[in-house]
This record gives C-alpha cells, structure tokens and sequence, in this order.
C-alpha cells in the first residue's frame, strides 16, 4: 500500500505545474544556453544570472524562445547555481556542472 501511495505522489508531481516550468541547461565550452519555461511555454525577458560565482555578476535576458546564452568566465571545471525570474516574478533556480574540458 505504501508504494501504490509514492508512486500516487510521484505521479502527481509530474502531473503538476511544477514539473512544466523551470531552467534547461546545455553546458558548452565557453559558456552555456539556459532555457526558462513556465507551464510548457518559453519564458519570454527573464532575467537569468548565475547566483554562486563571484566571477560572474551580469545579468542576461531570454528571448523570444526563452533562450540565453551565457559566457562563462572560469578558467576551471565547477559547479554553478542559475536564477531564472520571470515578467511575472516567478523565480526559478537550478545547479549545473559546468566542464571547460570539452
């Protein structure tokens, strides 16, 4: 009975809004495409940063496909956490390992 129940949340988590909005990541060498959407849909002028590297303190802007491309600056292999904001506030956050080796 407990795993009909997990397996009922679980499905419910997929199911919800949730699990249709957020930050894609495709890492590449010099830096890396973000993609924000929010129910399914790109989200059009977020502003997307990287939140734990003092090295990078720009901001960038997705465009009308909900994409951004953003440099990254390192000269070494680490870990980066992104925050997406939404037009309408939503905020969004999402860690990715970033390689130069590529």
């Amino acid at each position: 009975m407990l795993k009909i129940k997990s397996l009922s949340l679980i499905a419910a988590f997929l199911l919800s809004g949730s699990a249709l909005a957020g930050i894609q990541v495709t890492d590449r060498a010099q830096g890396a495409w973000v993609r924000v959407t929010d129910n399914n849909k790109p989200s059009v002028n977020a502003k997307v940063s990287i939140i734990n590297s003092a090295m990078q303190s720009e901001t960038y802007f997705t465009d009308d496909k909900g994409k951004v491309y953003i440099p990254i600056t390192a000269p070494f292999t680490h870990h980066i956490r992104y925050l997406a904001i939404t037009e309408d506030g939503t905020e969004f956050t999402k860690p990715s390992f970033h390689s130069r080796d590529k």
